[in-house]
């Protein structure tokens, strides 16, 4: 895993995310964030949370969406939303 603050040049760091959140973040606060974010590439149908465990990370979507779910049988599920490069996974 890469630390996102990297090489990356003050003049281009609106241009190197397709996260929506960091781009809208003006460059000083980006700098910020990205000192302490590291890029996490995630699995098909990995679980990022379960319920009624405390959340650990943020996670700022970039491509492909994450669903989140919610149980609503002993053995069913069904997708709630859909979280895509506009939202961040990780707070309720």
């Amino acid at each position: 895993m890469s630390d996102y603050s990297e090489g990356i040049g003050t003049s281009n760091l609106m241009h190197e995310f397709r996260s929506r959140l960091l781009r809208l973040l003006p460059p000083d606060e980006l700098k910020s964030v990205l000192l302490l974010a590291e890029e996490v590439p995630l699995a098909k149908r990995q679980v990022l949370h379960r319920y009624g465990v405390r959340m650990q990370h943020v996670y700022l979507i970039e491509t492909s969406p994450v669903s989140a779910g919610a149980k609503v049988g002993p053995q069913e599920f069904v997708e709630v939303w859909l979280i895509g490069s506009e939202g961040l996974a990780g707070i309720h």
